[in-house]
């Protein structure tokens, strides 16, 4: 019935066999592939830090909405690590019983590995057609980039306050997300009527410094900000880094 899930191998499986784990989106439904219809998968994967401890993670996101995450994984026991990217359509089983009833084709196609989500960010899927060369997922590396709007994200770096400031109308909406290096969604925002010098302000003081990325897409536009967040600690009249050696970056411009 196309159900999404994860079959997962790991050091602590409750049978001899693989254990599943449904993808669930935030609204609580379970996740029901299509048939004809492309999706966007990105799954992260981190191996447990040694034998003994259960901290592998496992995430998963279908276009975009991350449909699990597990944290409490252990995949080895012996400091191993990743050393293989293996892919099947395996049904599962061991004799014919297990075999699908009707012809079954599954298309995979634009794999990407890398170390950052954002690299392999969902924009976009379209459906098939009757070529191998029709648009399909679009992401981060894919999509053309069209700007023609100027903005400014400041400070950066920053506390965990911040600003995005656009100084000219886009021709369509835009969608703000703003996700951890991890790929975690912080926040999402759609901008449906936009005013000259309109300034959208953010907040994330209360989580832990690092990298975020500022996302934003409209039809003819991606923009992917950087967004460093640190410990700073006041010195005379401005703000700066207890490294004496960083000092606050300019505004980034589009």
């Amino acid at each position: 019935n196309g159900k999404g899930v994860l079959y997962l191998y790991h050091m602590d499986m409750p049978k001899k066999y693989g254990q599943d784990f449904d993808f669930v989106y935030r609204n609580g439904e379970t996740v029901h592939f299509k048939k004809g219809k492309w999706y966007h998968i990105a799954e992260r994967v981190k191996m447990n830090t040694n034998g003994s401890t259960k901290d592998g993670i496992v995430q998963v996101w279908i276009n975009g909405e991350m449909v699990l995450s597990l944290d409490t994984i252990r995949f080895q026991s012996n400091g191993d690590q990743i050393g293989k990217f293996y892919m099947s359509s395996f049904h599962g089983g061991n004799d014919s019983t297990w075999a699908p009833t009707d012809t079954c084709h599954l298309w995979f196609d634009d794999i990407k590995i890398s170390k950052n989500y954002i690299d392999i960010d969902y924009i976009s899927c379209s459906n098939p057609d009757a070529s191998y060369f029709g648009e399909k997922c679009t992401t981060k590396n894919t999509i053309e980039i069209e700007i023609k709007n100027k903005a400014v994200v400041f400070p950066n770096p920053n506390t965990g306050k911040f600003k995005y400031w656009i100084d000219s109308i886009p021709k369509n909406n835009l969608t703000l997300k703003l996700i951890h290096t991890t790929g975690q969604l912080i926040e999402e925002r759609y901008i449906h009527s936009i005013d000259i010098n309109q300034t959208e302000q953010f907040d994330v003081s209360h989580l832990s410094k690092g990298i975020y990325h500022l996302v934003i897409t409209s039809d003819n536009i991606y923009r992917n900000e950087k967004i460093v967040v640190q410990l700073w600690i006041e010195k005379g009249k401005g703000l700066f880094n207890n490294n004496p050696q960083l000092k606050p970056s300019t505004n980034i411009k589009m």
